[in-house]
C-alpha cells in the first residue's frame, strides 16, 4: 500500500479498522468515567481519596504493559498484540459486577490498564507504519480521535445508562464494546514487520529517546486525571448540574481542533506547539477551578480540550524523529506509558488535593503541572537535550504544584482539628444581624423553667436594640416535629406577633420526632411541607433552619443529633421545604441547617462524610446556608486561650467549616455561612464586662473575614437570660437580665449592628 496515497485519501481500510478497534475500547473506558466516582462515594461508601485511587489504578498496569506491548509488537507483529489487549479489556469490565468494594474495583482497573495499554501501543505503532512522515503529526492526531471519540461519547452513554437502568447496565456496555473490537481486530490483515535490529539489553523494553517528551506528557496528563476523577464532584459541590457534559465538551474540542488545526505540529514543529498547548491547558484548568456556573466550566473544558488536541501529536513528533522504524513499537510504548504515569500519579494527587483543600484545589495543582509541561518541552526541544538536562525543569514545576497549593489545603487534617486563619482576600460585606428572643434550651434531656416572659417588654427592648435604618431578624427556636401541627400554628402566632412589631422572622423546623417516629422520612417530609406551607405564606418569614445541631447527640432537649435518622432528615427536609416553598411562590425563603461547634472530632468528621454520601445536586442547589452554632469560652473551647480572643476562635471555626468540613459533604462556595447561634455567659464565674468584650471581638472579626469566608449572617443567642445567675449552662447568655434590665453587651451589640449591619433586610 502506498502510504502517501493512503494519507491523501484520509483513511484506508486498515486505518479505519484500527480506528474502530481503539474507539470501541475507549468507549468502554469512557462510559465508566462519570459513573465510577459516584459509585465509589455512593453504594461503595468510600472517600474522595478512594475515588482518585480507583480512577487512576488502571494507569499502573498500563505503565508496566505498554513497554512490553511495544517490544512484543516489534518482535511478534502488531495484530496478535492488539487482539490480546481487547480480550483483556473485556475481562476487566466484567469484574465491575463483583461486589468486592474498593479493592475489587482497583483490581478491575489494574487489569483494564493492561488491556487498554496493549491495544493502544500496538495499534498506534501500526498507524505510524502506514503514515507518510511528512504528515505524521496530522495523521497521529487524527488517529488520536479514536481516543477522544470514546471519551466524548462514552461518558454520556454511561451517564444515560446509569440514570435509566443502573450501574449494571454501564458495566455490561463496558464489556460488550471491546468484545466487538476483538472481532474486528481478527479480520485486519497483519502488516509486514520491519527487521528487528539488535539493541543493547537496556533498551529492549524502553526507548531512552522518548523519556524527555514523555515526562512532559506525564505533567500535562495531570489535568486529564483531575478532569476524569473530580469534575462531576467539583461541579456538584458548586451546585452545577450536568457535570458529565464537561467530558463531552472536552473531547469534542479535541476532535474539532485536530480536524481543523491538526496541521500545526507539522508546520510549526512539535516544540512550539507543545509549549503553547501546555499554557492553554493551564489556563483552562484554572478556569474550571474557579467556575461558578456551567458556561464558565465549559469554557475551561474547551481550552483544556484544545490543548490536548495538540500536545500529544506534538510530543510524538519529537519521539518519532529520533527512533528507527524497528523501534517504533518500543518508542510508542515508552511514550504512552508516560501518559499512564500521569494518570496514575495524577489521580491520587488530585484526590489528595481535593480531600485537603476542596475539589477546586485538584485543578489548581494540575494547572501548575501543565505550565511545567510547557517549560519542560522548551528544555527538551533545545537541541534535543537528553532527559538528564530536562529533568530538573520538570521536577521544579511539579514541586511548585505542591508548594503553591493553598496553605490551608496542605495544613488541614482529616478531623479538621486546627488551621491557620487565612489572609483577608475579599472585602468585608455587611452582615445581616438577628437575635433569639425566646427562652434558651437547657442542655440535657429536659427543659428548665425560665423566669416568665413579659412580651410587651421584650418587644420594647428589641426596638431599642435596632439602630435607625438597620434591620434585625428575630430567630425563633424550639419548634419540634413532636408538637405536630398544633406546634406549627403556635409558632405561626408568635411569628405574627413579631411581624406586627415590624420584625422579619426565621424559624427552626426541628426534627425532634414524636414517640416511635424517628427515622420515618415520609412522616417527617409531610411535617416539613406543612410547616413550610403554613409559615411560608407569612411575608415576614425569611428563612427556615431544617434540623438543629444534627451532629450533637447527647442533649435531646437542644439537639436533633440525639435522634436516629437525623442525617437523612437534613437532606429530605431541605428538599421537601424547597419544593413546598416554590409551589407557593416563596422561592426567596432561605433554607439551611445548623452545626454545633464542636462535639467529638471523629464523629463530626463522620457526620460530614455521611452527609456527603446522602446529598445530591438537587439538595446542594436547594441549600442556601449552613449555620455555625458556637460558644467559645463556654462549650468549645471551654476557655479562651491567653493571647487569643473569642473572635479568633470563631473565625478559626468558620475557616475549618468552609475549607475542611463542607468539602467533605460536597458543599461549595455558593452556599453561605451563617453564625446562627453565638453567645457568652455572665454566670459560672464570667463577668458582664467579659461578655461585652467577647461580643465586640467576635462581630468585628466575623465582619472582617465575611467576604473571604462567605459569611453573610450573625445571630446572637439570646435576648434575655432564662435565670440570671442560675447554674445552667445557658441560663445567662442574654443581653438583658431576667428582669429585662440591660447588660453592657446590649449597647455593644447595638453599636455592632450600626457599624457592620446590612442597610436592607434579607
Amino acid at each position: 500500500m502506498n502510504p502517501l496515497a493512503a494519507a491523501g485519501r484520509g483513511f484506508d481500510r486498515t486505518f479505519a479498522a484500527l480506528f474502530a478497534v481503539t474507539l470501541l475500547v475507549l468507549l468502554s473506558i469512557g462510559a465508566t468515567l462519570p459513573v465510577l466516582p459516584q459509585y465509589v462515594k455512593g453504594p461503595v461508601g468510600s472517600t474522595d481519596l478512594a475515588v482518585g485511587v480507583v480512577t487512576g489504578a488502571y494507569a499502573i498496569t498500563g505503565l508496566a504493559f505498554r513497554p512490553l506491548a511495544g517490544s512484543f509488537a516489534d518482535q511478534r507483529g502488531r495484530r496478535p498484540v492488539v487482539i490480546a489487549g481487547t480480550i483483556v479489556t473485556v475481562v476487566a469490565s466484567l469484574l465491575y459486577f463483583l461486589p468486592f468494594g474498593v479493592v475489587g474495583l482497583v483490581v478491575a482497573r489494574l487489569i483494564l490498564g493492561a488491556g487498554e495499554g496493549v491495544v493502544y501501543t500496538a495499534s498506534s505503532a501500526w498507524v505510524v507504519d502506514i503514515t507518510d512522515p511528512r504528515r505524521r503529526g496530522r495523521i497521529i492526531g487524527l488517529y488520536g480521535l479514536a481516543i477522544w471519540g470514546g471519551l466524548s461519547f462514552g461518558p454520556p452513554i454511561g451517564d444515560a445508562l446509569h440514570r435509566a437502568v443502573g450501574y449494571g447496565a454501564v458495566w455490561a456496555f463496558a464489556a460488550a464494546a471491546p468484545l466487538v473490537a476483538a472481532a474486528i481486530a481478527v479480520r485486519i490483515p497483519e502488516p509486514p514487520r520491519p527487521a528487528v535490529v539488535a539493541a543493547p539489553t537496556r533498551n529492549r523494553l524502553f526507548a531512552r529517546e522518548a523519556l524527555g517528551p514523555g515526562l512532559a506528557m506525564t505533567m500535562a496528563t495531570l489535568g486529564y486525571a483531575a478532569l476524569a476523577g473530580f469534575i462531576v464532584l467539583h461541579l456538584d459541590a458548586r451546585g452545577i448540574d450536568h457535570g458529565a457534559s464537561i467530558f463531552t465538551a472536552f473531547a469534542l474540542t479535541v476532535v474539532a481542533a485536530r480536524v481543523l488545526f491538526g496541521w500545526l505540529p507539522d508546520r510549526f514543529g512539535g516544540v512550539r506547539c507543545a509549549i503553547g498547548a501546555g499554557l492553554l491547558e493551564a489556563a483552562g484548568l484554572l478556569t474550571i477551578a474557579l467556575a461558578d456556573d456551567l458556561a464558565v466550566a465549559l469554557a475551561g473544558a474547551i481550552a483544556v480540550g484544545g490543548a490536548f488536541s495538540l500536545i500529544f501529536p506534538s510530543l510524538v513528533l519529537l519521539v518519532m524523529d529520533r527512533v528507527p522504524p524497528q523501534r517504533r513499537g518500543i518508542a510508542m510504548g515508552t511514550f504512552t506509558a508516560c501518559f499512564d504515569l500521569g494518570v496514575g500519579i495524577g489521580a491520587p494527587i488530585a484526590g489528595a488535593a481535593a480531600a485537603l483543600g476542596g475539589y477546586g484545589s485538584s485543578f489548581v495543582v494540575a494547572a501548575l503541572a501543565a505550565a511545567g509541561a510547557s517549560a519542560l518541552a522548551l528544555t527538551v526541544g533545545r537541541r534535543h537535550r537528553p532527559l538528564a538536562a530536562a529533568l530538573p525543569a520538570g521536577a521544579a514545576l511539579c514541586l511548585a504544584g505542591f508548594v503553591l497549593m493553598p496553605g490551608q489545603a496542605r495544613a488541614a487534617d482529616p478531623d479538621c482539628l486546627a488551621t491557620t486563619v487565612p489572609a483577608v482576600t475579599r472585602p468585608a460585606e455587611p452582615l445581616r444581624f438577628g437575635i433569639t428572643p425566646l427562652a434558651a434550651g437547657s442542655a440535657g434531656a429536659s427543659q428548665d423553667a425560665p423566669v416568665p416572659e413579659d412580651r410587651a417588654r421584650a418587644i420594647e427592648e428589641l426596638r431599642e436594640l435596632v439602630p435607625a435604618h438597620r434591620p434585625l431578624v428575630v430567630r425563633l427556636n424550639r419548634m419540634f416535629w413532636s408538637d405536630g401541627t398544633a406546634g406549627i400554628h403556635r409558632y405561626a402566632r408568635i411569628t405574627d406577633r413579631f411581624a406586627a412589631a415590624g420584625f422579619d422572622v426565621e424559624l427552626q423546623v426541628r426534627y425532634h420526632p414524636p414517640e416511635g417516629r424517628a427515622g420515618d422520612m415520609g412522616a417527617w417530609k409531610r411535617y416539613v411541607r406543612r410547616a413550610a406551607r403554613i409559615l411560608g405564606r407569612r411575608p415576614s418569614v425569611t428563612a427556615l433552619t431544617i434540623t438543629n445541631e444534627a451532629n450533637f447527640d447527647v442533649s435531646p432537649n437542644t439537639s436533633d443529633g440525639s435522634y436516629p435518622g437525623v442525617r437523612k432528615a437534613i437532606v429530605r427536609g431541605i428538599l421537601a421545604a424547597r419544593h413546598e416553598l416554590n409551589s407557593i411562590g416563596r422561592e426567596d425563603v432561605e433554607l439551611g441547617f445548623s452545626f454545633a461547634w464542636r462535639w467529638l472530632p471523629s464523629s463530626d468528621r463522620r457526620f460530614w462524610e455521611v452527609l456527603g454520601r446522602r446529598s445530591t445536586p438537587r439538595f446542594r442547589r436547594a441549600l442556601d446556608y449552613v449555620g455555625l452554632q458556637i460558644y467559645p469560652g463556654l462549650v468549645v473551647p471551654s476557655a479562651i486561650a491567653p493571647g487569643s480572643s473569642a473572635g479568633e476562635a470563631t473565625v478559626e471555626a468558620l475557616t475549618l467549616l468552609r475549607r475542611c468540613y463542607l468539602p467533605k459533604a460536597g458543599i461549595g462556595r455558593r452556599t453561605d455561612l451563617w453564625v446562627t447561634e453565638n453567645g457568652y455567659v455572665t454566670n459560672l464565674g464570667r463577668t458582664e464586662r467579659a461578655q461585652r468584650h467577647a461580643l465586640a471581638s467576635t462581630v468585628e472579626d466575623v465582619h472582617r473575614w465575611s467576604g473571604t469566608l462567605g459569611v453573610t449572617d450573625y445571630r446572637w443567642f439570646n435576648l434575655r437570660d432564662n435565670v440570671s445567675g442560675g447554674p445552667g449552662l445557658f441560663d445567662s447568655v442574654g443581653l438583658l437580665r431576667d428582669d429585662y434590665s440591660r447588660k453592657a453587651a446590649f449597647g455593644a451589640f447595638r453599636r455592632a449592628i450600626r457599624a457592620h449591619g446590612s442597610p436592607s433586610g434579607p
